[in-house]
């Protein structure tokens, strides 16, 4: 590793991070007790893999170098546009909402990387902008609320 990306490292944020998890284990393990026996599963297992998944997620995404996306920016906004109408076309109502797609045993839902998806392309439409936006300018007469 860098040794700048290892001193931009917020460790206290790493340390929240850690802390939290580890009190939700605490109180997961205090709430499921007798269910880790009914069900015969461990949910301070899954809770513990799953915060080490996320954790490793974490990490990859600091060493990625997003900068270099930027020229996929309309491709990338193409293909969020895509799948939220593929949402439309080809979801199946789950809990109420028609908001995820079934493709074979998997389910996803499009609009959670549509959400990351937006701010990639929005800050690439937005940057060149910069200079630009610190001036307003007055809607024309015809445009106005009354």
């Amino acid at each position: 590793m860098k040794k700048r990306f290892l001193s931009d490292i917020d460790y206290l944020m790493i340390l929240c991070v850690v802390v939290l998890l580890s009190i939700g284990v605490i109180i997961l393990q205090s709430a499921t007790v007798s269910a880790s026996a009914k069900y015969n599963m461990n949910f301070v297992t899954r809770q513990l893999t799953w915060g080490v998944v996320g954790f490793a997620a974490i990490v990859i995404i600091l060493l990625f170098d997003f900068s270099k996306l930027a020229k996929y920016d309309k491709f990338i906004y193409g293909l969020n546009i895509a799948m939220l109408l593929a949402t439309v076309v080809f979801g199946r109502i789950t809990k109420g909402a028609q908001s995820w797609i079934h493709i074979g045993s998997l389910q996803f839902q499009p609009s959670e990387p549509a959400k990351v998806f937006l701010i990639m392309s929005l800050a690439q439409f937005l940057v060149p902008r910069i200079g630009k936006m610190n001036k307003i300018i007055p809607l024309p007469e015809s445009r106005r609320i009354q």
